[in-house]
């Protein structure tokens, strides 16, 4: 891409994309050529760069990055200059009309030299200076951005009064997160999660100076060139989301998730420019200035803060239990209709409706699936809850009787009315894919062969819906015409190695609760027990004959693959 009526064309079709002036067709025509060409991409991303540079000209910096950002523009600028200028075509001037000259006052020749100031409009570098000199001053105090969330956020000094809804400005005092996350919206649509502790300025509606800290910016086509400077580099983004971690010793370090950013870094006598992709990350020292390439980490950063239900989220994915125990992937590939489980062998059992047992309270070793420890028949206090012996020591007392296996089920045709009521309420990841447990049943999930399965991603999160099975349908099915009785009753426990993390109390007929345990590394085994804590028969049952408890939707959040 050598020829200068080409990189003229490209810089105008840039030039029209940041004004937000472009057409469908030219935008099409430009992102094919970035795409194609590889000298278009570094052309484009040049233009971005000095787009970005001299929209801010009256910008203070931090003042040891000053008069290198100066000198890197100075070079590029004036070369383009200076090039264009030696080949640029003759441009006949066109003088207006003008009134009889005096004949003692000779004329001036028409001129056919070079004329550099309309050459050097035309060129790249001086179209971008003059559209934006033109039309963009030095921006005064203006209010630029919305805090938007917040979790556990404390603000130093003056800014302890930071809440939701607060708008931010430009030049003002820097902000500084002792404690929490923030998230912050800016008007063009741009959004960063900031981790305490951080320090940081907002210095104009595009752009901010990090001083310490940890961001994860979120930037649309309508902020393309969002920057964020640190001490010794600055990031421009280029349509993407990114992370930057600035260490109070000046070390940055930059992590690309999606798109692509140019880093400008480096030694005051060595800047360097780099086009830094998708799942590529870098880092500055703070000592020597020196850039090197790392691994990148997806999920380093927190990316989306929900106040509302206290929630932090660094890219994690979900991934369905029951998928797994039945052969698939975890994203909802399995093949086959259920997973039945014996709590008296542990063996795997093809029938799936059974009779009444009683069992002891012994543990189960499960080898038919590596994803599930063992299974148990919950019955009173020190329950063996794992193959390594934790134990629930508030286990409740049960009869130890129970109905049916455990089971594993996507099946729908028994319960076409529970299927509608979970659809209608509940926001189903994987369908209709549910553990069905009758009361008296407990089974645990082996942790670390999930992690081993996701090649060593971290769980953070175990969601499930707990409600009663037994409807109109299913209650044909077992013999029962007018369905479900009042008296089903029952309750859920969630333990993480013996220890209670979650419970669905007294769970009846139309109940739906749901149930969230959050995750931390060091977590090894999580056990749920259905349990019906008496002995009252109904219309000649045992009371449990109807306690029939789907878990719907069980699932974990994990780290993403990206």
């Amino acid at each position: 891409m050598n020829n200068l009526k080409d990189n003229h064309e490209l810089c105008l079709l840039v030039l029209k994309s940041l004004e937000q002036t472009i057409s469908e067709e030219q935008t099409a025509y430009l992102e094919h050529r970035i795409a194609s060409d590889p000298e278009a991409l570094d052309y484009y991303c040049t233009c971005i760069k000095l787009y970005v540079q001299l929209k801010n000209p009256g910008h203070r910096q931090f003042t040891r990055q000053t008069d290198d950002h100066d000198h890197l523009l100075d070079i590029n600028l004036w070369n383009q200059l200076s090039e264009y200028e030696k080949t640029a075509p003759i441009v006949k001037k066109e003088q207006p009309a003008l009134a009889a000259v005096p004949a003692d006052i000779p004329k001036t020749p028409k001129s056919r030299h070079h004329i550099p100031l309309y050459t050097a409009i035309i060129s790249m570098a001086a179209l971008i200076l003059m559209i934006v000199f033109v039309r963009v001053a030095p921006p005064p105090a203006s209010e630029v951005a919305t805090l938007t969330d917040s979790i556990d956020a404390k603000w130093e000094g003056l800014n302890t009064s930071l809440k939701y809804g607060t708008r931010l400005s430009t030049r003002r005092e820097p902000l500084v997160l002792d404690k929490g996350f923030a998230e912050i919206l800016f008007d063009n649509q741009a959004r960063i999660v900031i981790e305490a502790p951080a320090q940081f300025e907002i210095a104009t509606q595009d752009q901010i100076n990090l001083m310490y800290g940890r961001v994860y910016a979120s930037v649309p086509k309508e902020a393309l060139g969002f920057t964020i400077y640190t001490q010794n580099s600055k990031i421009i983004d280029l349509g993407t989301e990114f992370g930057v971690d600035t260490a109070r010793d000046g070390t940055v370090e930059l992590h690309v998730i999606k798109g692509q950013t140019m880093l400008i870094a480096g030694s005051r006598a060595e800047k360097t420019m780099h086009t830094v992709a998708k799942g590529k990350a870098w880092r500055i020292s703070g000592i020597t200035a020196a850039v090197s390439e790392i691994p990148c980490n997806t999920n380093y950063f927190v990316r989306r803060i929900d106040s509302d239900n206290n929630e932090i989220w660094k890219g994690q994915e979900v991934v369905s239990l029951g998928d797994l125990v039945m052969g698939g992937s975890g994203f909802g590939t399995s093949s086959v209709a259920y997973a039945n489980f014996d709590p008296i062998t542990g063996s795997k059992s093809d029938f799936p409706y059974g009779d009444y047992h009683t069992a002891t309270n012994t543990y189960q070793k499960i080898t038919a699936c590596p994803f599930i420890d063992g299974i148990f028949v919950p019955s009173g206090k020190n329950q063996v809850v794992s193959s390594e012996g934790h134990v629930f020591t508030d286990c409740p007392e049960t009869t130890g009787i129970f109905h049916n296996e455990l089971s594993f089920n996507k099946d729908s045709r028994y319960f076409p009315d529970i299927q509608e009521r979970y659809m209608k309420t509940r926001r189903l990841d994987f369908g209709f894919l549910s553990l069905f447990m009758h009361s008296n049943l407990g089974v645990t999930i082996d942790l670390n062969a999930i992690r081993n399965h996701f090649a060593g991603r971290e769980i953070y999160r175990f969601r499930t819906t707990a409600g009663t099975a037994y409807s109109i349908s299913y209650g044909k099915i077992m013999g029962v015409e007018e369905g479900a009785p009042a008296s089903a009753e029952f309750d859920v426990w969630i333990t993480v190695d013996g220890r209670l993390r979650a419970k669905a109390a007294k769970v009846r007929w139309d109940s739906l609760i749901d149930l969230d345990v959050p995750l931390a590394p060091k977590d090894r085994f999580l056990s749920i027990l259905v349990t019906d804590g008496g002995t009252i028969r109904v219309d000649g049952f045992n009371a449990n004959h109807y306690d029939l408890c789907l878990l719907g939707d069980s699932r974990f959040e994990v780290e993403s693959a990206d």
